[in-house]
């Protein structure tokens, strides 16, 4: 029996955001007091990946993943698979 690659749909790509979001969630990190005592002088970044839907950085990568206790290229990946997602 054969599959017809025609009748499968791709992955929904959604942007980091909601993942980073539902992560600090999970942990109970989700206020705004909380998020600037776990990622200090970079508390900013983060808000504006999580409110504003900005980018992920090679240095937010970093941040987040040091304090996530995941890697740097999980959430590059995620970022580069939005933005192929979504080019113009």
């Amino acid at each position: 029996m054969s599959h017809k690659l025609s009748n499968r749909k791709p992955a929904e790509v959604i942007h980091p955001s909601i993942y980073l979001k539902d992560e600090l969630k999970a942990r109970h990190w989700d206020n705004i007091w909380y998020l600037n005592y776990i990622f200090g002088p970079h508390s900013l970044d983060i808000i504006d990946i999580i409110y504003n839907g900005a980018s992920i950085t090679d240095k937010t990568a970093r941040v987040i993943a040091k304090e996530l206790g995941t890697s740097a290229e999980l959430w590059l990946n995620l970022q580069k698979a939005w933005d192929e997602r979504n080019k113009p």
